[in-house]
């Protein structure tokens, strides 16, 4: 750093060798220079627009240590030597955004924020977090080597942790030492100081009046004038310009300050002056403007000079000028950049002190939202069921961080230092905790909408659920295929519906995706219950969420719902099977009413081999009732004996990955397993011999207890098929109709692959949504010859669907139309057990202790739990930035 320094000296004598005396003689002899030619009129202008008297250059050189670290530690604002006093400060925050609004983003440099930038203090201050990290290390080696009684097993935890954590901030400094480096090497003969200055240049009186201000030449002048800000009087009344018709502007107005924050208005001659152009004239060749020397005093043009012209305040701060000002202004007011930081001692120790402490801010952060993280992810709650002043303390959160504290070091020093910081803030209040809440939900949905919006197609999964406080909410889910080449399902969002209606539903579904940005006009399918008011075909909300897209999106109707809803008009087909689903029913009660009675039976069948615990009889799910028959049935013996002593005393169709065809598949399938049952007589026979003989072990006429109550003309065996053709029919006929949405992808996809015309190619790419990539294909013949290669990988093979889609992944650049037809295959839904799954989690997130949670807390939440894969690869460092940006906050990371 000397050498550079030194180069740099010797390449740039007119500006580095007087402003290094200068220095010297602030540090050295700190006489007043600036302020002694401070006039008395100025004096009281400044009194009477500043409420708080300004501190002076010279006093602020003046400042021993200790004052500067009792004002750190009191108030740890910039101050006057930092260029950027407390309020000057203030008007920079305040403008902060207004200001940068006229700057593009691509043209600002990385260092904007003098608390962001990457600097060599920056370095050293890193350097020194690690050196307190070391510190306490040492602290635990002492400590084990001391101790009369050592831990073995904690202090390898703790020190492990620590060597880690020393590890990788080691590393972390490495990489931004050397970022630092290259900057330095490549800027460090850059400045914003004009080359032209002379070298007898000298701190002349600054007037704050713009009128009356000198041209600015030194870096102490610059140095005063930010300390003292624009200056932007507010009177109650601006002089009229008579020569100016009555009907347009005549004056100026305090109104403009806001709007254009670094504007200066001067007294003296009535006129406006750019604050930052009047402090860097000379980079852009500009430092003859109005805007500098003379002002500007057309009022009547300051907004608007005619039909879409802009005016003149408008053109000048989004001139490339201003901007390259505004650049030097920005640069300037870092203060690792200002060579003074460099050679002022209690500066630099300060600077250090602030990277040092931002350093640890950091590190602290990252364990609370990382924290929060894992709250969510596993669906706990944060605080109290009472949320009161003095129940904060009673919550996880604030417990986790107690816990956490007792054995990190971090945590430690974060809670018991709170009292050095502004307003002693320790960011656990509950307000804090719903901000980590909200800024992972948002990383987490960020990611999901990119992975949709790369997907380019998708299809939309949604359903109802009344939740604990009885508000209807409804999840909606997407389907799609990733990059990767595999099918997910994700929650977009859950909100709450007023409206039942058809249209209110599908507007609630549209909404969704409007809100998370998503292009409507790339939704494939949709897919609900069979429920009326979703699955009508000319009321129902399939066809008005088309309407509202503006394009025929295909309706798929829930294959699990359909099942269930056949398996139980089936068993209603029977009087005697709906009889003995009763009777199950009843057994499950008639135990679980009575811990008695259910510890009898837990006896009893832990003497059985094999037995199962009875289950109760799902009401939406009717496939799960088999297994509350095959518990009953394995657990029989074990019952009957419990109730003579009492007396004396459906998954596969919910997976992910599946597509449309493979369940199409299985549907066939199991069709045909119900017509061999059908049909083969005689292992009916042999299921009624059995129960006939297990009903005589137990003492049970069965078929004289059957003579009593039925018909004898029907037997047992016609009651099982009156079952049997029930389901058979009804599983047939909703084949058809599946089949019929999705026949054009059926007919190619099937297995075994077969060569198909372009006639099925154009059917099956009317299906894509208008605004996708697949809608734009107008060549079906190479779309169909694409498919036969594919298909030729795939000869005598035993394969999957699923494999043809990752195949077409790996050769997608080769046969992109391949590819995009099997995208769209596994778009397709089939299920909405996605939706269902998030119902679950409702019920986990939001019960009776937290039954007053907000419906944006609770989507929040929702998510986190949901879609734990992305949450679990959440960059903190990143979620941290955004926190400290997004805004003001009482200390810096």
């Amino acid at each position: 750093m000397y050498y550079r320094l030194k180069k740099f000296v010797n390449q740039s004598p007119d500006y580095v060798i007087p402003f290094y005396r200068l220095q010297a003689e602030e540090i050295c002899e700190p006489q007043p220079r600036l302020c002694d030619t401070v006039l008395q009129t100025s004096s009281e202008i400044q009194a009477e627009e500043i409420c708080e008297p300004q501190p002076r250059l010279c006093d602020t050189v003046l400042q021993t240590s200790s004052e500067i670290q009792a004002e750190e530690i009191c108030e740890p604002k910039p101050r006057l030597c930092d260029a950027i006093p407390q309020t000057s400060s203030e008007m920079q925050s305040s403008r902060k955004v207004e200001t940068f609004n006229e700057v593009s983003e691509s043209s600002l440099p990385s260092t904007v924020d003098g608390d962001n930038e990457n600097s060599w203090i920056t370095c050293v201050g890193h350097l020194e977090a690690i050196k307190q990290d070391f510190s306490e290390l040492i602290d635990e080696l002492t400590s084990i080597k001391n101790s009369e009684f050592p831990n073995p097993i904690l202090f390898l935890i703790k020190s492990s942790h620590s060597v880690t954590s020393i590890k990788n901030k080691l590393e972390d400094y490495v990489t931004l030492s050397k970022i630092v480096l290259d900057d330095i090497m490549t800027n460090s003969c850059h400045d914003s100081e004009p080359k032209s200055g002379s070298n007898n240049a000298i701190d002349a009186f600054v007037d704050h009046d713009p009128g009356k201000r000198v041209v600015i030449q030194t870096t102490c002048q610059r140095q005063f004038l930010i300390s003292l800000g624009p200056y932007q009087p507010k009177l109650s009344s601006y002089p009229k310009d008579a020569s100016i018709s009555a009907y347009k502007q005549q004056q100026f107005t305090s109104k403009w300050f806001i709007e254009y924050p670094m504007l200066e208005y001067s007294i003296y001659n009535d006129s406006v002056y750019c604050f930052v152009c009047t402090l860097f004239p000379h980079r852009c060749g500009h430092s003859k403007t109005a805007w500098i020397v003379g002002g500007v005093r057309q009022w009547q043009k300051m907004k608007s000079r005619g039909k879409d012209k802009q005016g003149k305040l408008a053109q000048h701060f989004s001139s490339a000028s201003h901007k390259e000002a505004m650049l030097d202004y920005c640069s300037f007011t870092i203060k690792s950049n200002n060579i003074d930081v460099v050679f002022n001692k209690q500066l630099r120790q300060s600077a250090i002190r602030e990277k040092q402490e931002q350093a640890f801010n950091k590190d602290a952060f990252k364990i609370l939202i990382d924290l929060a993280r894992t709250l969510a992810r596993q669906g706990l709650a944060f605080r109290s069921h009472n949320e009161g002043a003095n129940e904060l303390q009673n919550g996880n959160f604030y417990q986790m961080v107690l816990l956490l504290s007792r054995h990190n070091p971090i945590l430690k020093r974060w809670l018991n230092d709170k009292s050095m910081r502004s307003h002693q803030v320790t960011y656990l209040s509950m307000k804090s905790q719903n901000e980590f809440i909200e800024l992972l939900a948002e990383e987490t949905l960020k990611n999901i909408v990119e992975e949709v919006s790369t997907s380019d197609i998708f299809s939309v999964l949604a359903d109802t659920t009344p939740d604990v406080s009885l508000k209807d909410q409804l999840s909606v889910c997407l389907r799609y295929v990733d990059q990767g080449g595999s099918p997910n399902e994700r929650l977009l969002d859950v909100v709450e519906v007023t409206d039942k209606t058809e249209y209110g539903l599908a507007k609630s579904i549209y909404d969704t995706l409007i809100k998370h940005k998503l292009k409507t006009g790339n939704v494939a399918f949709q897919l609900y219950d069979c429920a009326n008011s979703m699955s009508g075909v000319n009321k129902g909300a399939q066809r008005c969420f088309s309407e509202l897209v503006g394009h025929t999106v295909p309706y798929i109707p829930c294959q699990a719902h359909r099942l269930n809803i056949f398996l139980e008009h089936g068993c209603k087909a029977s009087h005697i099977i709906g009889n003995f689903i009763d009777i199950l029913e009843n057994i499950y009660v008639f135990f679980s009413a009575s811990t008695k009675r259910s510890s009898n039976l837990m006896e009893r069948m832990e003497k059985i081999e094999g037995s199962l615990k009875l289950r109760n009889l799902s009401k939406t799910r009717w496939t799960a009732r088999a297994e509350s028959i095959k518990a009953v049935w394995t657990s029989l013996e074990a019952i009957v004996d419990t109730l003579e002593y009492i007396n004396n005393s459906n998954n596969s169709l919910e997976a992910k990955e599946l597509n449309v065809c493979d369940a199409a598949a299985l549907i066939k399938s199991t069709i045909s397993s119900l017509q061999k049952i059908r049909s083969e007589t005689e292992n009916m026979n042999n299921l009624i011999n059995s129960a006939k003989i297990t009903a005589q072990s137990f003492g049970v006429d069965s078929e004289a207890d059957f003579n009593r109550y039925h018909r004898t003309r029907k037997r047992p065996k016609q009651q099982f098929n009156l079952v049997l053709d029930t389901l058979i029919n009804l599983t047939s006929s909703n084949l058809n109709v599946f089949v019929e949405t999705i026949q054009p992808i059926y007919k190619i996809l099937s297995v075994p692959l077969k060569v198909n015309t372009s006639q099925d190619f154009s059917e099956a790419f009317s299906l894509f949504p208008p605004m996708s990539v697949g809608a734009k294909l107008l060549d079906y013949d190479t779309a169909a010859a694409e498919w036969e290669i594919l298909g030729h990988q795939y000869v005598n093979e035993n394969f999957k669907c699923l494999d043809v889609l990752q195949k077409s992944e790996e050769v997608k650049h080769i046969l992109p139309w391949a590819n995009w037809f099997c995208r769209l295959s596994f778009t397709s839904p089939v299920t909405t057990a996605s939706s269902e799954r998030t119902f679950s989690k409702l019920k986990l997130i939001k019960h009776n202790l937290r039954s007053t949670m907000t419906s944006n807390r609770l989507s929040s939440l929702m998510i986190l739990s949901c879609e734990k894969d992305i949450v679990d690869k959440l960059d903190i460092d990143s979620v941290v930035a955004k926190w400290s940006l997004a805004k003001q906050r009482r200390i810096h990371i």
